[in-house]
């Protein structure tokens, strides 16, 4: 079990560990070391506890886009249809989404024909 606090994550294996430290290079690039004390792994962050929770439980896309559509048929009654070929719209899911890049069209659409 992979405990989350504000400056370290505590694992009880080597393997989540490894996952919490992969999680922090990508985020961070920087590589923590992995310290073992007793029959616990902690890894040393500086993302703060709410974003490293996040980071190792994030919702999939398909959760993400549904939430997003309810939340655009709230706000645009008006609009019958989202066009994901649009960037601007695919610019708009993707900070919802928090995703690093905008999300390209094919994929976009993907998510569309699943909703």
């Amino acid at each position: 079990m992979i405990k989350v606090y504000s400056n370290y994550v505590a694992c009880d294996t080597r393997e989540e560990a490894i996952k919490a430290q992969a999680i922090i290079i990508n985020a961070m690039a920087h590589i923590p070391k992995i310290c073992e004390e007793g029959d616990t792994f902690l890894v040393h962050h500086e993302l703060g506890e709410f974003k490293m929770q996040a980071l190792l439980n994030p919702k999939d896309l398909a959760t993400l886009y549904k939430e997003w559509r309810e939340l655009q048929a709230g706000l645009e009654q008006d609009r019958k249809y989202i066009d994901s070929g649009e960037s601007n719209v695919r610019s708009d899911f993707s900070a919802f989404a928090d995703l690093d890049e905008t999300i390209s069209f094919e994929e976009m659409l993907k998510l569309e024909r699943a909703y």
